[in-house]
């Protein structure tokens, strides 16, 4: 019962922070791919910051940030190789519509509690209640 015990909880935790699972199996020899696929979408993600920084109404430094710190959880969160995490269009113009006449703590606050929401969700596997949705409703935020 200990054993079957323990084996719930490490698939469990494998199933939520999933670099546990396959960083022990990770092919050093791929290394070398990795980082130069890393380098060219960090290239790619700076540009791209700064502008949606930009239209959200913030400095430049800032997208950069969302940028980088995003990139960063994913390794340890994200279940998805083929994946580029950054900063969006649809987010910038809503935080410029929420906070456009607030301070930078509210937009850090703001991005701090969208963070928050984002992760319970994940954590609860809420992404399951998706399937129960009409399939125009999600991907209308696609599309705007």
């Amino acid at each position: 019962m200990q054993l079957t015990m323990k084996t719930k909880l490490t698939e469990l935790l494998h199933r939520k922070v999933p670099i546990l699972a396959w960083l022990p199996k990770y092919n050093v020899n791929a290394a070398v791919s990795d980082v130069l696929a890393g380098i060219t979408v960090g290239l790619t993600l700076i540009p791209q910051a700064i502008a949606y920084a930009s239209l959200a109404g913030l400095n430049p430094k800032y997208g950069l940030y969302s940028s980088i710190f995003g990139g960063v959880m994913y390794i340890f969160l994200g279940t998805t190789k083929q994946l580029s995490v950054g900063p969006t269009s649809i987010m910038a113009l809503l935080c410029l519509t929420y906070t456009h006449d607030t301070s930078l703590e509210m937009v850090a606050f703001l991005t701090f509690l969208t963070g928050l929401v984002q992760l319970t969700c994940g954590l609860l596997s809420l992404g399951k209640c998706k399937s129960y949705l009409y399939y125009g409703t999600p991907m209308s935020d696609v599309h705007t």
